[in-house]
Parts: structure tokens; C-alpha cells; sequence
């Protein structure tokens, strides 16, 4: 997915914020709720603003524009479930550990915790740095929430319309190799889900605040609360060439992108079709 200095989402039930190639968002604080037998990462002051990591053309502009920028569509879903089935979803989305390797261990984090979030490009190379905040909404383990703030200029993706000021929850996982991202309005509608193949998050707490790292995988995934299921960035996907030169893990790339497609198709975690900011709760 694009950056965040752009964003990522859900629905039926992940955007590139405003990375280098798209959208991103931003952080709330939140009193801590320490696990009882591990001791949490510390509670850092959250930053007031943030930019997502969703993909955006127009990351590169901030503020306020009333014709949002469109981008090149992507393939739209006739029949998401049966996409999802014909590409291999393998119903839990945990990929294969021969191309993924085994997750790592976090250590707990308390909701509050302000983080630095970094987006790599399919290549390894960062394209987007924003500020978020861990936030409890009750995400089963080992996902975790973190939510900030799209800054940028008004970008359309699909249908999916990101505008400056809108909330964004970035549910990230060490052991899935995706990400998604709920895209809500100031006034709490939930526009949609941007959701991003990736390879499995990465958290380390040495640094202050502790960093957040998520290595963009090409296809994304748009849902909206319609229904409507679009998967995009095929293009680029082809033109890596990963079919001749690596074809494990182009085999993985669709399967994650398959298993992104089902949960939306399902309303299973964490794509949800209605509900409230507070209410954005696993429905697993």
C-alpha cells in the first residue's frame, strides 16, 4: 500500500497513508492498562497530530482541498469470496514460515504509548514516518491498535475518500503479514478499510518512543461499508518480476492478499460493515 503521508482501511466487514506512493494517519493518548505479569513498554506523551501510511499520490500535500485526487483504479471485485477462494486464502492468514520465518515476540504495550511508525517500500527503503498512539478497543493477540491522524490533501482511492483530519486505526500483527487500516470520519462515520500485504510487523522497544516498522508487499486491498471490494497494485506487482525470481513469495503476496479479501467477505477481524469508533471491536 502507499504511504502515510497518505492512509490504510476496513469494510465489509489499509491504506498506504502518505508514503511515498500514497496516504497515512494519527494519534489519540489513552490511560495505560498494564498486562499483570509482564511489564509494559513505558507510556510516552502522544504527539497532537499525525499523518498516516497509506498510498498517496498526493501524500507529498497537507491541508484542506475540496476535489480530492483521484488514483488509477484497481480490480474490482464482482465476487470477493469466490477471488478470495480461487487465490488461495488459507483461513487463518498466517503465511507459510518458509517464506515469513517465525513471529516475533512483543513485549506488551500499553494503550497511551506513543509510537514512531515506519513504512518500508517492497524494496526495504522508508518512505513514510508518522507519529501514533496504542489504543484499547479490545484487539485479539497478538494484533495491536494504533491510531493517528490524516493530514494530508484529500486523496480518492477507489471510492475511498481519505480527508484532511480524518481518524485512522492501524491494526498491526507480528505473525500476519498484512495490516489494516479504518478510515473514520471526524464525525465518527466510518468511510472504510485500507489494508496492505506485508511482511510481518516489526516492533522495537530500544528506541524512544519504540518503533513500529510494516514492509509494504505491493497488492492492497480497499473495502468500503457498501460492500465494494477492490485489490490493487496488481500492476506493480507483475512488473517485480517475483514470479520468476522469487515464486515463493509472490505465491505468498496473493495468498495474503486472498486471506485480506475473505475476512472482508466474512466481516471477520478486523473488518467490520457498522459500528462506531468505539465500538470498532474484533468480529471474530
Amino acid at each position: 500500500m502507499g504511504e502515510h503521508n497518505g492512509p490504510g482501511v476496513p469494510t465489509l466487514g489499509p491504506p498506504d497513508g502518505g508514503h511515498a506512493s500514497r496516504p497515512q494517519p494519527a494519534t489519540p493518548s489513552v490511560q495505560p492498562s498494564a498486562p499483570p505479569s509482564v511489564a509494559p513498554l513505558p507510556v510516552a506523551p502522544a504527539p497532537a497530530a499525525v499523518s498516516a501510511a497509506v498510498p498517496v499520490e498526493a501524500s507529498a500535500e497537507s491541508g484542506a482541498d475540496p476535489s480530492p485526487r483521484r488514483t488509477e483504479p484497481g480490480r474490482f471485485l464482482r465476487d470477493p469470496a469466490a477471488w478470495a477462494a480461487a487465490n488461495g486464502a488459507d483461513g487463518d492468514g498466517e503465511g507459510p514460515s518458509a517464506v515469513w520465518g517465525p513471529p516475533s515476540a512483543w513485549l506488551p504495550v500499553a494503550a497511551g504509548t506513543a509510537l514512531t511508525v515506519v513504512k518500508l517500500d517492497p524494496a526495504g527503503v522508508e518512505v513514510a514516518r508518522y507519529p501514533g498512539t496504542v489504543v484499547d478497543l479490545g484487539v485479539p493477540a497478538p494484533w495491536l491498535a494504533v491510531e493517528a491522524r490524516w493530514v494530508n490533501r484529500a486523496v480518492d482511492l477507489d471510492g475511498l475518500v481519505f480527508h484532511t483530519g480524518d481518524r485512522l486505526v492501524e491494526y498491526f500483527s507480528p505473525a500476519h503479514p498484512f495490516n489494516a487500516f479504518a478510515v473514520w470520519s471526524p464525525a465518527g462515520t466510518l468511510r472504510g478499510w485500507y489494508a496492505n500485504v506485508t511482511r510481518p510487523t516489526a516492533l522495537d522497544a530500544s528506541t524512544a518512543p519504540p518503533t513500529l516498522t510494516w514492509h509494504d508487499l505491493y497488492l492492497d486491498v480497499i473495502a468500503l461499508p457498501d460492500g465494494t471490494v477492490t485489490v490493487r497494485d496488481e500492476d506493480e506487482l507483475a512488473e517485480a518480476a517475483l514470479a520468476t525470481t522469487a515464486p515463493a513469495l509472490h505465491a505468498a503476496i496473493f495468498t495474503a492478499c486472498a486471506e485480506l479479501v475473505a475476512r472482508v467477505a466474512r466481516r471477520a477481524f478486523p473488518f467490520r460493515l457498522k459500528g462506531a469508533p468505539e465500538g470498532d471491536a474484533p468480529a471474530v
